[in-house]
């Protein structure tokens, strides 16, 4: 049977496009990957970490591997629904974010790191557009270096798939997002804000390096270190032979 070229260039077309995922979108610095009902999609080989706040309320938070949460103008740690403020989101499986999670109300959630940040996930609740809607900004040194918010999200995630609007919070209303930091760049801090009553999300989960070693937890080991050289020097050191009575 003859091979038609166009045909299967066509195929394959539409092969490749079926692949990707919902949606993807870069800035110079950093590039964004949404999942509807998707999940969490970090680079392989690394270390994961889940920030579950424990406690609920607005107290900063302080996590063993060098991550700090602070909070600002309403902004705090959330569980089950409130109506008028914050929902659960949805999971892949339909049913409702039960543990602990983030909601900004009003103001602002702002996530620091030890240091620079290549990877962030995160299941993000129901979608908020427009120009008071939610919006997570990626910093570097101070500097921004990426945007994302509820409007992108809502035009490149699919929302077309269900047909909600903005604000749904039912099944399909919560979507996944990864970020990346690309060429050679990266993060140290990331700051959620809304100015509508909330934006709400969990199950957040990074890749952050280990944190730098404590004063008190240092000075320990350079004794160590030193008294072991010592040691050395003093086996490779000539000896002298005791003089013949």
């Amino acid at each position: 049977m003859p091979l038609h070229v166009p045909a299967l260039r066509s195929c394959i077309l539409s092969a490749l496009v079926a692949a990707l995922p919902a949606a993807a979108w870069a800035s110079p610095m950093m590039n964004f990957v949404s999942a509807q009902e998707g999940a969490l999609a970090p680079p392989q080989g690394v270390a994961l970490a889940t920030l579950v706040p424990t406690t609920l309320g607005s107290g900063p938070l302080s996590f063993a591997n060098g991550v700090t949460v602070n909070f600002a103008g309403g902004a705090q740690v959330v569980n089950g629904d409130k109506g008028g403020q914050y929902a659960m989101p949805i999971q892949a499986n339909g049913q409702a974010y039960t543990a602990n999670y983030y909601s900004t109300e009003l103001g602002t959630i702002s996530f620091q790191f030890a240091t620079t940040q290549t990877y962030i996930g995160l299941l993000w609740g129901s979608l908020d557009s427009g120009a008071n809607g939610n919006v997570l900004t990626f910093y570097k040194s101070g500097v921004e270096v990426g945007r994302v918010t509820g409007a992108d999200m809502l035009a490149l995630a699919g929302s077309a798939v269900h047909g909600f609007t903005s604000g749904y919070q039912g099944f399909g209303g919560s979507f996944f997002l990864n970020a990346y930091g690309i060429n050679g760049g990266g993060f140290d801090s990331m700051v959620a804000t809304s100015l509508m009553p909330s934006f709400e999300f969990a199950a957040v989960t990074v890749d952050p390096p280990s944190p730098v070693p404590e004063p008190a937890a240092v000075a320990p080991l350079a004794v160590g270190l030193l008294a072991l050289a010592g040691l050395l020097v003093w086996r490779r050191a000539p000896r002298r032979m005791p003089p013949f009575a």
